[in-house]
């Protein structure tokens, strides 16, 4: 039992002694490998310290005036560096598949440079601290955690610092989230300043790719690592010409190199330098944003505006949504107002749908005040490429001679003749409002303006694509007169009214061709003028195959007045017409008009009319297709309610056959190659 109880107690002893024996020798082995570690000509790294201790047992370590230099020329400097709950296991490589290095750490006057980027903090306390043990290469460092009161940077003329930082999972090549109080940055008079009150990252890139995105230098637009999660609070920046921005909040998720899955900012504001004014925008949203600018394509500030050369630079862009409320854009002479402006689906150079609502300008100038309102728009599958293709053809200069010569080389086709190229497939205008008041009065409002672009494909087969088809739509169309002219007494009498303040016109038209049988046909719906008539055209023609319309469009345009009679003559056809009128006040109206302006009186024109009716009758005879039309026009002109007239020939009428003839055919053959039929009141409804 004796000899049991002193083996035990000289094994504790043995144990204690080793135990004392590395604890006094472990801190002289460790700053000798550290200092030949720092100073081995073969190692990665370079460094120097002073005032090393550690314990063992306690777990802890600790060194003054540390400097580590890396590969790449980076320094790491701090003024203490200390250690708690270090892993010793892993430390000396005991524990190769731990990394662990220490529970805590410590940095006390911090420094790290690299290429000419500075950054300091007082104080970084770090935690669960890792490293490789094969190599303690700095980039091989992490941390779950660092907090510091303030950190600063500085890098040639730019500066920050940041408050309050919060730093969780920060490794080389990544940073798990990034929470910071107040912000500045200082870029220098040539870039100005920024500051922001609180911020929020999550995802980032690692801490060296993240700083060097500041160097403006050398930003790339297509390569920028950053966070994929950011939220910014107060943000506020101003530059050197004196113009500024600030926003109350800014917010970005699923954001990489090239695009993001949601962005808002709210609150910003904007003032333009040298006093042009400035813009508040309540909100942005933009969702599905992805792109590949082309820098190099944006045309540099003073040169000419080239809507091609924007749309190269961002003909990778695309947009799911684009939404901007509650704006508010002033200058000294004009205030804009638009409570919503929103972009759905911008992709491949095209728009799916364009909106805006309450849109609004005042402004004044010279004693001129003007505004214009629009209450709601909408555009649908715009064709930016169409779009800057044809504002290319349409830029022919400021000078006579420049705009002839650009002339010189456009065609009817180039310039939308006779079928434009296809902008969009739909539009809407309402709530349209123009008012001009100072030399003279003007006041303009439309309730609604619409049309489409349909049957969209080619002329001819592998050409560009045109609108074969088109309709259009102006409803309550109303121009407002000026005091003088409403109450002119000789008008209202004219007119046959007692009151005159404003013409209203309402009108619906389209056009379509058929590429398969040549046909096109064009006509006015209706035409409206309110308090007095409609009028309603139809004009169909034949012949105008895809080779024809061809020839048409490679019409040059300054020889368009000889050529295009030549075309549409040698290749026409009258297929059918209509003309359409009714009203009760139309025609009497007219013949005011004109009694104003001849001083005939009406009485007298009518009768005058009806007489030459009368005498074409007695010359042409009151039967066949002739007589009876002219018969129901002398019944319209006696009463003049409801006219129509239509042309319905058996087959398409060549226009050749009429510009060749030597001698022009009678009156009687017209009527009845072109089938004349002309109703009066009564008779059209039966």
């Amino acid at each position: 039992m004796a000899k049991t109880a002193k083996f035990i107690i000289g094994s504790v002893v043995v144990v204690a002694a080793i135990g004392a024996g590395l604890h006094l020798l472990a801190p002289i082995y460790t700053e000798n490998s550290l200092r030949s570690a720092l100073t081995d000509p073969q190692s990665e790294i370079r460094g120097e310290f002073s005032n090393f201790h550690m314990s063992l047992f306690g777990g802890t370590m600790t060194a003054d005036d540390v400097k580590i230099v890396s590969m790449d020329g980076t320094v790491y400097q701090a003024g203490n560096v200390t250690f708690n709950g270090i892993d010793w296991l892993a430390v000396y490589g005991f524990n190769p598949a731990h990394d662990a290095l220490a529970g805590k750490m410590l940095l006390r006057n911090a420094k790290i440079e690299s290429n000419g980027r500075v950054i300091t903090f007082d104080r970084a306390d770090l935690a669960d601290v890792s490293a490789d043990p094969s190599s303690w290469l700095p980039e091989t460092f992490a941390a779950g955690d660092i907090q510091s009161p303030s950190l600063k940077q500085t890098f040639l003329d730019q500066s920050s610092t940041i408050e309050e930082i919060h730093i969780q999972d920060i490794a080389f090549d990544h940073i798990g989230g990034i929470t910071t109080g107040a912000w500045t940055y200082d870029a220098g008079t040539e870039f100005g300043n920024a500051s922001i009150a609180q911020s929020i990252f999550a995802n980032c890139a690692g801490p060296m790719t993240l700083l060097k995105q500041i160097d403006t230098t050398e930003f790339n637009w297509n390569s920028a690592e950053s966070c994929k999660n950011l939220a910014l609070a107060d943000l506020t920046m101003s530059l050197p010409d004196h113009s500024a921005m600030a926003a109350a909040g800014v917010l970005i998720d699923g954001l990489n190199n090239q695009s993001f899955e949601k962005a808002s900012v709210n609150g910003l504001r904007v003032r333009l330098p040298r006093n042009q004014g400035a813009f508040e925008i309540g909100r942005i949203e933009i969702s599905d944003f992805d792109q590949a600018i082309d820098p190099d394509q944006i045309p540099l500030p003073g040169e000419k505006f080239d809507f091609a050369r924007w749309l190269a630079a961002f003909e990778t862009v695309k947009v799911g949504s684009l939404e901007l409320s509650d704006q508010l854009y002033t200058t000294p002479e004009a205030e804009i107002r638009w409570d919503q402006f929103s972009v759905q689906n911008l992709g491949n150079q095209e728009i799916g749908e364009i909106s805006s609502r309450g849109f609004s300008v005042h402004g004044s100038d010279s004693g001129i005040t003007a505004k214009f309102g629009l209450d709601n728009m909408t555009l649908r599958d715009v064709s930016l490429k169409n779009i800057a293709t044809a504002a290319k053809y349409f830029q022919t200069g400021t000078t006579p001679e420049e705009q002839l010569a650009a002339l010189e080389n456009q065609t009817l086709g180039k310039m939308g003749f006779p079928f434009s190229p296809h902008y969009l497939s739909t539009y809407l205008f309402s709530g349209v409002e123009l008012g001009i008041s100072g030399v003279q009065d003007l006041h303009i409002t439309i309730d609604e303006l619409g049309g489409a672009q349909g049957d969209i494909g080619p002329i001819a087969e592998g050409e560009t694509d045109v609108a074969r088809a088109q309709t259009g739509h102006i409803g309550g169309f109303s121009v407002e007169l000026p005091d003088d002219v409403a109450s002119d007494p000789q008008l209202l009498d004219a007119l046959g009214l007692k009151k005159f303040s404003q013409v209203t016109m309402d009108m619906d038209a389209h056009q379509r061709w058929s590429r398969e049988n040549g046909e096109y046909q064009y006509a006015i719906d209706e035409l409206t003028l309110r308090d007095f008539g409609t009028v309603k055209l139809s004009l169909t023609f034949t012949g105008f195959t895809p080779e024809i319309v061809g020839q048409i469009q490679s019409i040059p345009v300054l020889r368009a007045e000889q050529l295009l009679p030549e075309v549409l003559g040698q290749h026409g056809q009258l297929k059918a017409a209509s003309l359409e009128i009714y009203g009760d006040n139309l025609v009497p109206t007219i013949l005011r008009l004109i009694s104003a302006k001849t001083g005939v009186p009406t009485d007298q024109l009518q009768l005058t009319a009806g007489m030459s009716i009368m005498q074409a009758q007695q010359q042409f005879g009151k039967t066949g297709q002739l007589g009876t039309s002219l018969q129901q026009l002398a019944n319209w002109i006696a009463r003049p309610q409801h006219l129509k007239i239509t042309l319905s020939p058996e087959k398409p009428v060549p226009f050749a056959t009429f510009m060749n003839s030597r001698v022009p055919p009678s009156p009687p053959v017209l009527a009845e190659t072109f089938g004349l039929k002309i109703l009066a009141n009564d008779e059209i409804s039966q």
